[in-house]
């Protein structure tokens, strides 16, 4: 469940 939530981090801080 953290990596969905990590996924959703990475797009918050414009990470490809």
């Amino acid at each position: 469940m953290a990596k969905y939530v990590w996924s959703m981090v990475a797009v918050v801080m414009g990470a490809p």
